[in-house]
């Protein structure tokens, strides 16, 4: 009788250490795919930064070329006022000169008469 126990108890370590390897097997496996899943999630993390960097930049290169050009368009309004004036002083300029031309020489045609 002490045998078939024996074998019980044999089976039954045998059942037991294949259940515990068994579930060994499969935490192993679920480690490797956390470890695989948290790989990929920080590569991912990475490449969101440098894409957030890479658009931070752009956003103050633009800034700045937004800055440049607004300058530049103040600039050449204040040009385009100067030019404005200088050719409303320059029209009435030559008006005056025709005027004063016209009255030299109607004064020069009552002078020839």
């Amino acid at each position: 009788m002490d045998t078939p126990i024996r074998q019980r108890i044999l089976i039954s370590s045998v059942i037991i250490t294949i259940l515990v390897l068994a579930s060994l097997v499969s935490a192993s496996m679920n480690v490797s795919k956390f470890r695989k899943g948290f790989r990929d999630e920080m590569a991912q993390r990475l490449d969101l930064e440098e894409k957030i960097s890479k658009m931070e930049k752009e956003r103050q290169a633009t800034i700045s070329e937004l800055e440049t050009l607004k300058n530049q368009v103040l600039k050449d309004k204040d040009e385009a006022t100067e030019l404005r004036e200088k050719l409303s002083k320059e029209q009435k300029d030559a008006a005056s000169l025709r005027e004063a031309l016209e009255k030299a020489e109607s004064l020069l045609k009552g002078i020839m008469q």
